[in-house]
C-alpha cells in the first residue's frame, strides 16, 4: 500500500520508495516516506534495530513512513512523536490501503470514498472537542489519521489497530536538581540542535514567522544566523500585523518590537493583514483544506509563494512546552504551603510589570488573588456568580445539543474539560496541552493548505528532544523572580533583541487595537458551509460555531508592549 503523493522525501535522506536498491522483505524496512519527511534514514535505522516501534521516539520529526515488520508480518504506518508530519489512510474500493499526507490527494482518488462525515466535521471544527481520544478522526467517513506518537498496524488479514509508541506521561517528571541556569542552558542547547536539523534544503528558500514574541523571534533570528554561516540567510519574514492604514501607530504599539527584529536581521518585514477581496480561502473546500487555529496564515501563503519561500520556519508549539508561561505554578505553591514563595513572586511580578517597587497594599492584593485562585473551583466561582451561572447554562446547553447530535462529541467535550480541570501544577498543565491535540490540529491544517502554494512548515519547538527536556524542567524554569518563561528568556537572550527577550507583556499583534478600542466584542463569523453540504453537515458546522462562549475579549492597557529592559530586573 503506497500513498498517492508518494515520492522522494526532502532533506538528507532520499525517499526509500524511489531507491533503486532492492527491498529485502526479510528484514525490518521503511518502504515509503511521505513528501516533507526528513531524516528517513534515521527512522529506518531505528526501526531496524528492534524490528518494532520501540526506538522510533528517538527520531525527531517531521516524518511519516510506511514500515514493514517481517517478525509479525505486518505493515505499519507511523508518524513522528509530535505528529508534525500528518499521515492519513483509507481503504480503497478493492480493499487495499492508500496513504497520503496531503488529504486532498487521498480523497480525490476515484477508488476512495469521499463522503463527508458530519460527526467528524463537528469534532474538527470546534476547538472545545479536540482531544487525543478522537485524534484519528477526519472529516471524511473513509479516511483516518495516524495520531501523534502512534502507529497504525495492519495485519495480514487487513485488520488495523492503533498503538502508542511515545507517551509523554511516562517520561520522568520535573527534575528539582536543575538550577535556573541549568534549565536555560538545556533549552538553548536543544533548540539550537533542533533548528540546525531543520535547516535542510535550498538555503535561498527559507522564510520565517515573526510576531515580536519570544518563540517565533528566537527561531527566526537563530535560523538567519545559522544560514548566514553558509553565506545565505532567511529570504523573507512575515508578521500577522494590522495594516497601518487601518490601525495607525500609537504609544506602546507592539510594531516597535517588529522594527527591532527587522533591524537585527537586516530584512524587511512583510506585515500581512486580511484582505478578503478575491480570497482563495473562501473558494476552497473546507473539508479538504481545513482552517487552522490561526486563519490569518492564509494571507501569508500567496505572499510567501511570490517571494520564492518554500520552507517556513515557525515558532508554533513553544507556549505549551519549552516557553510555557507557568500556568499551574501558583496553584501548586499555594496548595503545598509555599506561602513566602507566593508572596515574593507576586511582589517581583508587580515590580517587573511596573518598573517600580509596588506598595504593600498592591502586594497584598496580588497575594490574596493567588491564594484565591488556588482554591477549589466551587469556591472561586462565588466571586462571579452571575457570570458563572451564564457560562454553566451555556455549557449545559452545549452538552445537551452534543448528546442529541453525537454521543462521541459529547464525551470528547467532557473529557477535554476534565483534562484541564484536573491540571493543578505546571507539569500536568503541559501534559494537558499535549493531550488536547490542538498543536497537531494546526500543523495538520497548515500542511494541507501549504501544499497548494508549495510551502512546507517546520517547527523547531516541536522537536521531541526539546519537548522531553521541557517536560523535565522544575517550576522555577517557567515562573521565577517576577518573570514568566524565565528559563526560555535566558536561553534565547543571546539571539534576540533585548526588547523581545525582556518584554514583560505581549499581546497577539494580529489582534491588537489602539488604547481607545480596548474592549472588542468577539465576532462570530459565518460558518463555512459548502453549498452542496447535506443537512447534517450543515447542522454540525452550525453547532461547532454555537459552542463559543458568549463573552467579550477584554484588553487592558497593561497588555500593551512594555519595552523597558533597563527598568525590569533580570533574574
Amino acid at each position: 500500500a503506497t500513498g498517492p503523493d508518494a515520492g522522494s522525501s526532502t532533506g538528507p535522506s532520499a525517499g526509500l520508495a524511489a531507491s533503486p536498491t532492492p527491498i529485502d522483505l526479510g528484514r525490518p524496512t521503511v518502504l515509503w516516506a511521505a513528501p516533507g519527511s526528513l531524516y528517513v534514514d534515521e527512522v529506518a535505522a531505528a526501526w531496524a534495530r528492534r524490528g518494532d516501534t520501540a526506538d522510533l521516539a528517538a527520531v525527531s520529526g517531521p516524518w511519516a513512513v510506511l514500515l514493514w515488520c517481517p517478525r509479525t508480518r505486518t505493515h505499519v504506518l507511523a508518524v513522528d512523536p509530535l505528529g508534525v508530519q500528518p499521515l492519513c489512510w483509507a481503504r480503497t474500493a478493492d480493499g487495499r490501503v492508500a496513504a497520503a499526507s496531503w488529504l486532498a490527494a487521498l480523497v480525490d482518488r476515484p477508488d476512495v470514498d469521499d463522503t463527508v462525515d458530519a460527526e467528524g466535521v463537528l469534532l474538527d471544527a470546534s476547538n472545545q472537542l479536540w482531544s487525543t481520544g478522537v485524534a484519528h478522526r477526519t472529516r471524511f467517513v473513509a479516511v483516518e489519521r495516524v495520531p501523534w506518537g502512534m502507529v497504525t498496524r495492519f495485519a495480514a488479514d487487513g485488520s488495523a489497530r492503533r498503538e502508542r509508541y511515545w507517551d509523554p506521561a511516562a517520561l520522568p517528571g520535573p527534575d528539582a536538581s536543575l538550577s535556573l541556569t541549568d534549565c536555560a542552558e538545556l533549552l538553548r542547547e536543544r533548540l539550537d540542535a533542533s533548528i540546525r536539523r531543520l535547516l535542510v534544503g535550498d538555503p535561498a528558500t527559507f522564510g520565517a514567522h515573526v510576531s515580536g514574541g519570544l518563540d517565533c523571534t528566537s527561531v527566526a533570528c537563530r535560523s538567519h544566523a545559522l544560514l548566514g554561516e553558509a553565506g545565505s540567510g532567511l529570504r523573507a519574514i512575515y508578521s500577522w500585523t494590522p495594516d497601518e492604514r487601518e490601525v495607525p501607530r500609537f504609544p506602546g504599539d507592539e510594531r516597535g518590537l517588529l522594527d527591532d527584529v527587522s533591524a537585527q536581521l537586516g530584512l524587511p518585514m512583510w506585515n500581512v493583514y486580511g484582505d478578503e477581496s478575491g480570497d482563495w480561502f473562501r473558494l476552497r473546500d473546507p473539508h479538504r483544506y481545513p482552517e487552522s487555529t490561526h486563519a490569518r496564515e492564509r494571507f501569508v501563503l500567496p505572499r510567501a509563494q511570490a517571494d520564492g519561500v518554500r520552507v517556513m520556519m515557525s515558532g508554533w508549539g513553544g507556549d505549551e512546552l519549552a516557553s510555557f508561561n507557568g500556568r499551574g505554578v501558583p496553584t501548586w505553591l499555594v496548595r503545598h504551603g509555599h506561602w513566602v514563595q507566593v508572596w515574593r513572586d507576586g511582589s517581583a511580578r508587580l515590580r517587573v510589570a511596573s518598573g517600580a517597587r509596588p506598595s504593600l497594599a498592591r502586594r497584598g492584593r496580588a497575594f490574596a488573588g493567588k491564594v484565591w485562585g488556588a482554591l477549589p473551583e466551587r469556591v472561586t466561582d462565588l466571586r462571579h456568580r452571575d457570570t458563572v451561572r451564564l457560562v454553566r447554562a451555556h455549557e449545559a446547553g452545549v452538552d445537551a445539543r452534543l448528546r442529541a447530535f453525537s454521543p462521541v462529541a459529547a464525551e470528547a467535550y467532557r473529557a477535554r474539560r476534565r483534562l484541564f480541570a484536573e491540571a493543578n501544577d505546571h507539569h500536568a498543565y503541559q501534559l494537558a496541552l499535549l493531550w488536547s491535540n490542538h498543536m497537531q490540529h494546526r500543523t495538520f491544517a497548515w500542511y494541507q493548505t501549504g501544499r497548494l502554494f508549495g510551502v512546507e512548515y517546520r517547527y523547531p519547538l516541536l522537536d521531541v528532544h526539546l519537548v522531553e527536556a521541557a517536560l523535565r524542567l522544575p517550576w522555577w524554569a517557567f515562573l521565577s523572580q517576577g518573570w514568566g518563561r524565565t528559563a526560555f528568556r535566558l536561553a534565547v537572550e543571546p539571539w534576540v533583541p533585548a526588547s523581545v527577550a525582556w518584554n514583560p507583556a505581549k499581546y497577539e499583534p494580529a489582534n491588537f487595537w489602539p488604547p481607545e478600542r480596548m474592549e472588542v466584542p468577539r465576532a462570530v463569523p459565518e460558518p463555512e458551509v459548502p453549498v452542496e453540504a447535506d443537512a447534517r453537515v450543515r447542522e454540525a458546522m452550525l453547532l461547532a460555531e454555537g459552542m463559543r462562549r458568549p463573552v467579550q475579549r477584554r484588553i487592558s492597557d497593561t497588555a500593551r508592549v512594555q519595552v523597558r529592559p533597563e527598568l525590569a530586573p533580570r533574574p
